[in-house]
């Protein structure tokens, strides 16, 4: 959690300086370590003993709402700041949020046994088909949808790697 939070903090701000679509990275490096933040708080809110966890999950639920609302907001009704300086909005939290996570998390060994037990087939099937998904739903337009030999080959791709999915998560025995 706490390098997926500096890595959010650092990259939102370089999400600031971005002036051309190849450093649009950044945005996807701070989504995507943003989006690991999400999976941990969830997560963390199962932690909490039972009679708190209604109001743990409000707060998840209010931050995963309002985070990504409020910077847009702030950009539009700011017009003295610059387009990408709403991004700066994610650094006080997100550093407040880190130094409270190092002072207080439980110190504990790494388990990278637990690796072995992942379930890497549904992993590997769900992110490509997703992604091929993904490209054919942002792309097909463009490209006149299945006109495009692309186009076909992707949503095959999602087709046949989301019905693996579905087929190695139904036999697969939960734990």
């Amino acid at each position: 959690m706490i390098a997926s939070g500096s890595l959010f903090a650092m990259f939102s701000v370089a999400c600031a300086f971005t002036t051309t679509a190849l450093d649009d990275r950044d945005a996807r490096i701070a989504g995507f370590a943003g989006g690991v933040l999400i999976r941990w708080r969830h997560a963390g809110v199962t932690k909490l003993p039972k009679p708190q966890q209604p109001v743990g999950l409000a707060i998840f639920a209010l931050s995963v709402t309002f985070a990504p609302a409020i910077g847009p907001t702030i950009a539009a009704i700011s017009p003295r700041l610059t387009a990408g300086h709403h991004f700066f909005v994610n650094v006080i939290p997100t550093a407040v949020m880190v130094s409270a996570l190092y002072l207080t998390l439980e110190r504990q060994a790494e388990q990278l046994k637990l690796l072995k037990e992942g379930d890497w087939a549904g992993i590997l099937t769900m992110a490509i088909g997703l992604s091929a998904l993904q490209t054919v739903l942002e792309e097909g337009n463009k490209d006149d949808w299945f006109a495009s030999p692309f186009i076909q080959r992707l949503a095959a791709i999602a087709f046949v790697s989301l019905a693996l999915f579905v087929w190695i998560e139904s036999r697969r025995k939960s734990r």
